[in-house]
């Protein structure tokens, strides 16, 4: 019965704050462009302060175990290399298998990966998250851009990736969280106060803003891809992870934040990527929301069954 209340209270606050935003959109409070606009500017100023508190402020008694950085970045790759081989055996046209090998690797850890880390791993599962999402991200953007730019023809620009890269404000972010964190900057109560404050509305607001634009178009063309994706994003990745990670020596906290690495959603920045670069955009957002909706779901099974088996 513990297990069943970590998962539900890990999960409950994604569905409250998604069913926010759908309803604020659906009642006309709110238009989809207002919520995109918001969506921008969470990106650039409210989750960059998220990462630098959660590591600015870390309790100098926990330590990450790097091994989990490695761990990450080598099981990614590798189920990158995977769907770069069987996709194209499944899947005929060029703009889908970019998008679907996108949607099964690349997950929306930004988003979930810290809540869903705090609630059930407390301030340990919170700042191994937010380190792994700055070395992780990159990995995400720059496997994005060679995986579209393959499958539509196109030769990637080394220099706008390298920009792109070290302008990202999540990746800023975090960084300089390190930077104050090793020089022992100690900034003033006045500044850390507004800090702590703007991230602590960071996750809350992403999720309203996310249902804000959750739209459910016909997905009769693209149900033969649909159904596959989800299953293997949330159910079968999870699986194997889980299964690899048990002989591998992590501890709890690593081994549950990896988890979440491969159970959350499709990252909704892949939609704006298909699009721009020749991906097939409208199979991009459907897969972006019946991914976030049925992960409310897999999810709360996947905490579950970590809380029943005794790995948390």
């Amino acid at each position: 019965m513990n297990a069943f209340f970590v998962a539900l209270n890990a999960v409950f606050p994604f569905l409250v704050y998604l069913t926010l935003g759908y309803f604020i959109r659906t009642v006309g409070s709110a238009d989809e462009p207002f919520f995109r606009r918001l969506n921008g500017i969470i990106f650039h100023y409210f989750f960059p302060c998220l990462l630098f508190a959660n590591i600015y402020n870390i309790d100098p008694d926990i330590h990450a175990d790097l091994r989990i950085v490695l761990w990450a970045a080598g099981s990614i790759i590798a189920v990158i290399i995977v769907s770069m081989l069987a996709v194209p055996r499944i899947v005929r046209g060029n703009p889908q298998r970019g998008v679907i090998v996108q949607a099964i690797y690349r997950s929306n850890f930004v988003l979930y990966a810290v809540p869903i880390a705090a609630s059930v791993c407390g301030e340990q599962g919170s700042v191994t998250a937010s380190m792994l999402i700055a070395l992780i991200v990159p990995l995400f953007n720059l496997s994005a851009v060679l995986v579209l730019s393959w499958f539509g023809g196109t030769k990637p620009e080394p220099g706008r990736i390298f920009r792109d890269m070290i302008t990202n404000p999540l990746i800023l972010g975090a960084l300089v969280g390190f930077l104050f964190r090793m020089l022992g900057i100690d900034l003033p109560q006045m500044v850390r106060g507004p800090i702590n404050a703007i991230s602590s509305m960071s996750t809350p607001l992403a999720l309203i803003v996310l249902g804000g634009t959750l739209e459910f178009p016909d997905l009769k063309r693209n149900m033969h891809y649909i159904l596959p994706i989800c299953i293997i994003r949330l159910l079968v990745l999870p699986l194997i992870a889980t299964l690899l990670m048990l002989p591998a020596g992590l501890d709890p906290v690593n081994r549950f934040v990896i988890l979440v690495m491969f159970a959350a959603p499709v990252a909704t920045s892949s939609y704006t990527m298909a699009q721009m670069m020749g991906g097939d955009g409208p199979l991009a957002g459907e897969l972006v929301v019946m991914t976030t909706v049925f992960s409310l779901f897999t999810l709360f099974f996947w905490v579950f069954l970590y809380g029943i088996l005794g790995l948390l």
